[in-house]
């Protein structure tokens, strides 16, 4: 009787699934299912069939139908087919929630933004390998936990994924990156909502770039969502938010709150290998620190070994930082910033620094300085900081805040230069 009325509130919660006139309802229970009973019992709730890769495998589900999957722990499975499959809960107690001890691969060939992969109320918890391959397109992830002892929660894992959501999600525990998107993936549409991506070991989201064929990540929207103790144990290759890759981006009302002792960037955009790079937004956010170090640095490198990278168009707005001892940083080839509506006061060493060579000039407005509303211990530089770049300065700066940057007094004149530095120096 409980498995029964558990399973009629699924039902219910889920008649979006059920209400199709085109679609069918299959139900699995690993505690009173059997893989002999038929397709036609196993549309009836008492009647399921055992595992859920057989229901995926059976010949009778088709794309679009729905697979009911009752409280218990299961064996991991491989998606083929465009199907929804529909869990108890995401919770980490097996009595009432749909658990599944290994991994789970989305592999299903199409897709449409109307014909999709989808996971809802559900949790993958493996012991190796990665939670969730997302191996095709076309996803939607609503109430699904993801951790691994392996690597990653969710890799993206082929060389072009379009349309993927991600909505009121946990991804968090994972070995290495809780999201991990690799040199070799496109993406085209990456949405993430009301979620959190936490305590994973090295990475929150990771994008990493190629020199050769450079990839892209464009239209993403990553909203309301908690990134939290990321990369505990400070590691040099770790971040909470780490972009080599993004064009057509857009942060808002997100959380990154770093661990104790960690010094790493806490969203660092690092663009690599394309020109094309534009149109970045981060907005009604915060960063808080535990440890000094950066709060946002934003850049597109023309100093290693990789092709260079130029971003076009940069908005941050509405963001407030907690004990960091730089707030915003933009480095090398970045042109059209602004800063605006900003608490930008709470620095220990630069409030806004702009290191770009692209003479790039910082559009900033309305925002909060230690001084009040008058600009301080900032510099706009408009040139590389090698010998004899030229320095443009809108705001003036601290006496001896800039020693490291060559640069003194109270204030910088029109027409100084930098002395006696390298293109290395600043990283």
């Amino acid at each position: 009787m409980k498995n029964f009325n558990n399973f009629l509130l699924i039902l219910f919660a889920n008649l979006i699934f059920l209400s199709s006139a085109q679609s069918e309802t299959y139900y699995v229970n690993s505690a009173t299912g059997n893989n002999s009973n038929s397709s036609i019992q196993a549309k009836n709730i008492v009647t399921p069939w055992l595992t859920v890769q057989y229901a995926i495998d059976n010949a009778a589900v088709m794309n679009g139908d729905n697979i009911v999957v009752a409280e218990g722990t299961y064996a991991g499975f491989t998606l083929t087919k465009r199907i929804n499959i529909i869990g108890a809960w995401k919770g980490g107690t097996a009595a009432v929630n749909t658990i599944f001890n290994s991994s789970v691969n989305l592999s299903a060939p199409g897709g449409s933004p109307t014909e999709r992969m989808f996971l809802k109320n559900l949790r993958v918890t493996a012991t190796s390998g990665d939670a969730i391959s997302m191996n095709k397109g076309y996803v939607t992830l609503e109430n699904v936990g993801a951790s691994t002892t392996g690597v990653n929660g969710i890799r993206i894992n082929d060389f072009f994924i379009k349309d993927v959501l991600i909505e009121s999600c946990n991804i968090n525990n994972n070995n290495y990156a809780g999201i991990f998107i690799p040199t070799f993936s496109d993406i085209d549409g990456f949405v993430m909502r009301n979620s959190t991506v936490s305590n994973n070991g090295y990475f929150g989201i990771v994008a990493f770039q190629r020199r050769v064929a450079p990839a892209e990540v464009k239209n993403v929207e990553i909203s309301h969502c908690a990134f939290v103790d990321n990369n505990p144990s400070n590691q040099i290759q770790g971040h909470t938010i780490y972009f080599e890759k993004l064009k057509n981006a857009i942060f808002k009302n997100i959380t990154v709150a770093m661990p104790l002792t960690n010094e790493r960037i806490g969203i660092d955009i690092n663009l690599l290998s394309r020109t094309d790079y534009s149109n970045i937004t981060i907005e009604n956010s915060r960063i808080t620190r535990q440890t000094p170090g950066s709060g946002i640095w934003i850049q597109a490198r023309n100093d290693l070994l990789d092709p260079p990278a130029a971003l076009d168009t940069v908005v941050l707005r509405g963001l407030t930082f907690n004990l960091c001892d730089t707030n915003i940083a933009f480095n090398r080839q970045v042109k059209r910033m602004t800063v605006d509506k900003c608490d930008l006061s709470t620095y220990s060493v630069y409030g806004l620094v702009n290191y770009t060579d692209q003479d790039g000039i910082i559009e900033a407005a309305n925002n909060k300085w230690q001084g009040g509303g008058i600009p301080d211990t900032t510099v706009i530089s408009g040139g590389l900081l090698v010998t004899g770049s030229p320095i443009i300065s809108f705001m003036p700066s601290t006496d001896g805040i800039f020693l490291g940057m060559c640069i003194q007094g109270p204030g910088i004149t029109p027409g100084a230069t930098v002395i006696g530095k390298s293109p290395n120096t600043i990283i």
